[in-house]
């Protein structure tokens, strides 16, 4: 959960504050001593909550995908 604020606004008419929320499900696997491969998806929601007004909260719901490595320095 958290907080956005942005040069422009999400949507028409939206606002320039929303709110963001997130839940997933991802893995990590262990390639070599020095490094890990993770992936995963997750459902992102972003909106404003109807701060002001119902005609102005359009959100955006979306699902976004990871893949990645991590290797320590």
């Amino acid at each position: 959960m958290g907080f956005i604020y942005t040069r422009d606004s999400l949507r028409d008419p939206g606002t320039r504050f929303n709110f963001t929320l997130q839940g997933g499900a991802g893995a990590t696997y262990d390639v070599t001593d020095f490094s890990t491969a993770m992936g995963g998806v997750r459902w992102s929601h972003i909106s404003n909550a109807g701060i002001q007004g119902p005609h102005r909260n359009v959100g955006f719901d979306s699902p976004m995908f990871y893949l990645g490595l991590m290797m320590p320095w």
